[in-house]
């Protein structure tokens, strides 16, 4: 937790994402960063976050509501912003594949 709190540090402008496996991980560095992280905007997104929320979420997330999203793979699919400054994981991608 204190890597991820100084990488978030660093970023002096721009989004973060950080991506977790589960929505249950999205969940628990949700609730670490959020007491650690005080003056910092911060949400979460993930599949048991219902339908109009997540579209809630993902415009306050264009609009510059939160700098930082914490979220499954689920997010990103159609987020198209040229802010985003650091990509975190916290576990490895569920499927590496092939990239080229």
């Amino acid at each position: 937790m204190l890597d991820i709190i100084n990488l978030i540090e660093e970023v002096v402008e721009g989004k973060i994402i950080i991506y977790c496996a589960t929505p249950d991980s999205c969940e628990g560095i949700y609730d670490e960063l959020t007491k650690k992280l005080k003056s910092i905007s911060i949400s979460m997104y993930h599949g048991n976050i219902g339908g109009s929320d997540k579209n809630q979420l993902i415009q306050e997330w264009k609009e510059g509501k939160y700098k930082i999203m914490i979220s499954t793979n689920a997010f990103g699919l159609g987020i198209n912003t040229s802010d985003i400054r650091t990509i975190i994981h916290v576990t490895f991608p569920l499927n590496l594949g092939k990239y080229h």
